[in-house]
């Protein structure tokens, strides 16, 4: 209602504004006419600027597009040496570039990157939106990364594991997948450890009573003994 309000309040001032407002001449009318062609010609040629994957030289303030995986698993390989070496297999599900921005709109370089398929009943309108503007499949996860100007990529473009070179470094950033907090080990073990310290300050406890009274109720220290030792058994 908001905005359909302030909409409504901007038509009726450009309203009275013309009506009030002497006739503009047929000059004044070509020059805005002109003028109006001029602006949405300069803003397609800024809007036109056309993405071309063509192969460069990386230098080192280069940075490059990353990709999104799906880590399946470990492994293991053994060197020449005999050395074990843990692997981790990552799968690359059909990344592709879905969206390029750039310092003439944005203000800055990046790509957005897609993985997965998912229908579009599982999407929201917007994202819909969004992937039949630019032209691409609808993808399960967005992810934007980062780049330099001489690091772009056209929209469509793929991104599969020949985008990095054997014996890179790279930066791996994850989602630990959790597994819950075990309750129960852990008030096990507290009620064991509880029940450990009990018997063992009580034992110690009625030892040094024992020694202090005199040997007439030892009897009866012994049959003590006894029923806390067998009452912390109980507890365990």
């Amino acid at each position: 209602m908001a905005a359909a309000s302030r909409g409504l309040v901007r038509r009726l001032n450009q309203f009275l504004l013309r009506s009030l407002s002497p006739s503009p001449s047929p000059a004044a009318l070509y020059n805005t006419s002109h003028l109006r062609m001029f602006c949405a010609e300069a803003e397609k040629e800024d809007d036109s600027r056309v993405i071309e994957a063509k192969p460069g030289v990386m230098t080192r303030d280069s940075k490059r597009s990353g990709a999104i995986a799906v880590k399946c698993g470990m492994t293991a390989l053994w060197d020449k040496w005999g050395a074990r070496i843990p692997i981790t297999i990552l799968w690359l599900d059909d990344n592709i570039v879905s969206q390029v921005k750039i310092p003439e709109k944005e203000g800055f370089c990046a790509l957005q990157v897609g993985c997965g398929q998912k229908k579009e009943k599982h999407l929201r309108k917007p994202e819909v939106g969004h992937f039949r503007a630019q032209g691409v499949p609808m993808k399960r996860k967005l992810r934007e990364f980062p780049v330099t100007e001489d690091a772009l990529l056209p929209v469509g473009t793929s991104i599969d594991v020949r985008h990095f070179v054997p014996g890179q470094y790279v930066d791996v950033t994850g989602i630990t997948k959790g597994h819950g907090f075990q309750v129960i080990n852990s008030l096990l073990h507290l009620i064991f450890y509880i029940c450990f310290l009990f018997l063992h300050f009580t034992m110690l406890m009625l030892i040094v009573i024992r020694d202090n009274q005199p040997q007439t109720t030892s009897h009866n220290q012994d049959e003590l003994i006894e029923m806390c030792f067998s009452f912390c058994m109980k507890l365990l």
